[in-house]
């Protein structure tokens, strides 16, 4: 659905200004940074022929949060992110895939320049207003609604299921929704959130009961997700020096009694942290439905549900976090499948946070599988310049 995303925004700023000089009792804050990602990657075919394809690109990227709050427990929220493309394979099919990340109401624009060197998007992924009273709460609008507890996989993340892979949107995509919550203790709630939606393949309305048990966090959710009727839940809390926690979510077809059709995400992983405040993690995905493809490249064209997280069926991670000093730190994530193709997906990273505000990142993502021998079929690098404010 289209909304004139340029006249709301600009309405809304001034008003948000205006409300916090007539009135003590509004309070304005403001945030966001500024980003410029360099990326080279290689891509290598090994069918029909051997062919490889190397893409460069330059992306600048720009956020600004405002947020206004009443002491009553009134709040405004609008996100705003804007980011400019310059390189390599940039054509309509890239800028319609921008647009995913909107829900029902279209709150975007977009601009592909003749030479198709220059791709531009503008984009209110937050957009709410919310309200808290003694034990209840209530939002409406485009929000983050991140029901998931594990790191990597998120079984129970109805409403914005993502890929880890994009590392550069850590907001994660928001969703035109209604979210109630009411606190009846300090370590429990009880929720109900609705999405809008046009049809069944489309609907996500849910609740989510969490509660504590001793010294873990437990939670437990049903509801009708994109078509399926979802049962599942979550825990989380320490074996010894351990942390461990995980999900699962069953999911049943509403339109078909085939249990072939049926669903089964699950996930747990285990953590240490050393006194070092180094980072350990082991982790575990079962996907049921995972697609019968082989090829690792595919992660990259892979749509995430929550029924379906990971184009492979089993998958063992290893992440690890160092930290060198006060500004520098690295680490590593490895993933791997037992499938046919022996898919393999590292991603090194060393992050340097050289003046206040100011941080610089260097990651890597290679994917190595097994056609007739074993061998890297994308390689990845990007540069990162980080200003927050």
């Amino acid at each position: 659905m289209r909304f004139p995303i340029f006249l709301l925004f600009t309405i809304c700023s001034p008003l948000f200004l205006s409300a916090q000089q007539e009135n003590q009792h509004w309070n304005l804050s403001y945030s966001g940074y500024i980003k410029d990602l360099q990326s080279y990657s290689r891509l290598k075919i090994s069918q029909p022929f051997d062919t490889t394809f190397t893409y460069n690109g330059n992306l600048l990227h720009q956020r600004l949060k405002l947020e206004l709050q009443h002491d009553k427990g009134f709040s405004l929220r609008a996100d705003l992110r804007q980011r400019l493309f310059i390189g390599d394979g940039l054509d309509q099919d890239f800028l319609n895939s921008l647009d995913r990340a909107n829900d029902f109401f279209d709150l975007s624009v977009s601009t592909l320049s003749k030479n198709e060197r220059f791709a531009w998007h503008l984009m209110l992924d937050r957009l709410y207003a919310s309200y808290y009273h003694g034990k209840w709460e209530v939002s409406l609008g485009r929000q983050r609604i991140n029901w998931g507890v594990a790191t990597l996989w998120n079984p129970n993340d109805l409403f914005n299921a993502y890929s880890f892979t994009d590392f550069d949107y850590e907001e994660r995509p928001g969703s035109d929704a209604l979210w109630l919550r009411y606190y009846p203790g300090f370590t429990s709630s009880i929720e109900l959130a609705v999405k809008a939606f046009s049809g069944p393949d489309s609907a996500v309305a849910a609740m989510r009961y969490r509660f504590g048990i001793k010294t873990w966090d437990v939670q437990i959710l049903t509801g009708f997700a994109q078509g399926d009727w979802v049962l599942g839940g979550g825990w989380e809390g320490a074996l010894g020096p351990l942390g461990f926690k995980g999900e699962t979510a069953w999911f049943k077809p509403d339109k078909s009694s085939d249990k072939s059709l049926q669903a089964f995400a699950a996930t747990a992983e285990l953590s240490y942290l050393s006194k070092q405040s180094h980072l350990f993690q082991l982790g575990y995905l079962f996907n049921s439905s995972a697609p019968n493809i082989q090829s690792v490249i595919q992660l990259y064209n892979f749509q995430a549900r929550a029924r379906n997280l990971y184009p492979f069926r089993h998958t063992v991670f290893l992440q690890s976090q160092f930290t060198l000093s006060p500004l520098w730190q690295t680490g590593l994530t490895i993933l791997y499948s037992p499938e046919k193709s022996r898919p393999l997906f590292l991603s090194p990273n060393l992050r340097w946070s050289f003046a206040q505000n100011w941080e610089l990142l260097l990651i890597a993502q290679l994917a190595y599988e097994k056609t007739n021998q074993f061998q890297s079929s994308l390689q990845a690098w990007f540069l990162r310049g980080r200003f927050s404010f």
